[in-house]
């Protein structure tokens, strides 16, 4: 998960700017939803499902297993 959420950052040009640059541990809309991609894709890599499955139906299942958690 770790992987998932440093891959899914963008490049920041105000890294250096404590005041314009935001929290390395807050992401964007965006960075989110290629973060739910990415663990999605991780989480069936290896598996018979791998192959059948299209990503977007990779994620409705991680989803499945998040969405219980937060009500």
């Amino acid at each position: 998960m770790q992987y998932c959420f440093g891959m899914c950052k963008m490049t920041n040009i105000f890294e250096r700017d404590k005041k314009a640059s935001p929290s390395s541990l807050e992401i964007d809309f965006v960075e989110f939803l290629e973060f739910l991609c990415r663990i999605a894709f991780i989480k069936f890599q290896g598996s018979e499902l791998e192959e059948t499955l299209t990503l977007d139906n990779k994620i409705e299942y991680v989803l499945d297993d998040l969405l219980p958690l937060i009500g």
